[in-house]
């Protein structure tokens, strides 16, 4: 008799167990809130910020933006929750993010999608949500600021701006393990003649890419991006539409040439309206 009440009750002591772990175990785990994770590209760290709202239904909205790519708010869409599973689209980049949130609910360890590309991200809560750049506006790639005018000045008369055209180069880059990278760069010089390049990585969904040291002669072009150990120098053609050289990256080099795929349209030169 006593034997079959000790099997009773290490059977009852089993089967309370699990319940208890499951009801300690948090289900309720809310993404909502301010989120910032790093994303990798070209060994260039690039930070995100991830914002998730909830409506008075309870539908989720999100807006992601980068500090560092001066992307002031994107807006995703799709965003679902299940228990501790978060997924949503970013349909300015052709992309998306599946992720799981942390027990605590102060992680997210997820993936970001970008065509056949797949990146590792992991999203940690913020205290509160910083607010973006000043100088950061809306959309998947972000310009300048434009200055206030000063009500107070008196009207005087300016010379337009000259407008600036920006050269649209694209290339593949195979990495030596065969993988392609499609890139693409942005070539332009402002009114005073001082030449800027950036350079967008298609694949990963990641533009605005800053270079340094950039330099450009009537045969070839130059840039750095020391954050990622990458250099290259291209040679230019005799019609300027195709340009040549080595893309070295961390010491290893392979050949990579670009094509002029057109300008893009020239921004409009400021006229200040007549009083």
């Amino acid at each position: 008799m006593k034997r079959i009440i000790l099997i009773a009750a290490i059977a009852l002591l089993c089967a309370a167990i699990p319940a208890h772990a499951q009801d300690a175990h948090p289900q309720d785990v809310s993404a909502t809130g301010a989120w910032q994770g790093t994303l990798n590209v070209f060994g260039t760290s690039m930070r995100l910020t991830l914002r998730v709202a909830s409506d008075e239904k309870g539908a989720l909205t999100g807006v992601i933006s980068s500090p560092d790519m001066g992307v002031g708010g994107t807006d995703v869409s799709g965003v679902k929750q299940k228990k501790t599973s978060l997924k949503f689209d970013i349909p300015a980049y052709n992309g998306s993010f599946e992720g799981k949130i942390s027990d605590d609910g102060q992680t997210i360890l997820g993936t970001w999608y970008i065509g056949e590309q797949t990146l590792p991200i992991t999203f940690k809560r913020l205290s509160s949500a910083p607010s973006p750049a000043a100088s950061a506006t809306r959309g998947p790639r972000a310009g300048a600021p434009e200055s206030a005018a000063d009500p107070k000045s008196s009207p005087t008369t300016v010379t337009p701006k000259i407008p600036v055209v920006e050269d649209i180069w694209l290339g593949t880059y195979q990495t030596p393990s065969g993988s392609k990278i499609n890139m693409r760069l942005h070539v332009s010089h402002d009114a005073n003649g001082a030449l800027s390049v950036k350079m967008d990585s298609i694949n990963e969904g990641v533009n605005g890419i800053r270079t340094s040291n950039a330099s450009m002669t009537d045969t070839s072009l130059h840039f750095e991006i020391p954050e990622a150990a990458i250099t290259y120098t291209g040679t230019l053609n005799s019609t300027h539409d195709e340009m040549t050289g080595p893309f070295s990256r961390s010491g290893g080099a392979q050949p990579l040439t670009f094509k002029r795929s057109g300008p893009a349209a020239p921004k409009s030169p400021e006229v200040p309206a007549s009083k």
